[in-house]
């Protein structure tokens, strides 16, 4: 076994994950779910579906994902949309934006149905 001194690490300055390559590092910081600019409401509004099936005619089965009720959209996120291992898209979806004008949230915890307790 080899020990290595001196080795240079660079670390997510978000989620404070280490990579020895900073290239990696760069792309893991732009989809990190930590980052401030990958924040949506989306998920704490009482509009957002979690796993709204639909039928993918590409793999003939049924597909999930997330979906806005009241602007009838399906949704991504920012960090999902730029992931390199992200190939196949079975339908036109949005990102889902930082700040919209039909955000309801939740007045409780209890009322949220996507939460698992």
């Amino acid at each position: 076994m080899k020990i290595q001194k001196n080795v240079t690490l660079y670390r997510c300055e978000y989620c404070n994950k280490h990579y020895l390559r900073e290239h990696l590092c760069r792309m893991h910081e732009d989809i990190c779910t930590c980052n401030p600019k990958n924040e949506t409401h989306c998920f704490s509004c009482r509009h957002f579906t979690r796993n709204h099936s639909t039928h993918c005619p590409m793999t003939d089965h049924g597909d999930t994902g997330f979906y806005c009720e009241k602007k009838e959209v399906f949704l991504t996120t920012r960090s999902r949309s730029l992931n390199p291992y992200v190939v196949i898209k079975h339908h036109e979806s949005i990102i889902a934006p930082r700040e919209c004008e039909e955000h309801e949230p939740f007045s409780s915890i209890e009322e949220n149905p996507d939460t698992d307790d």
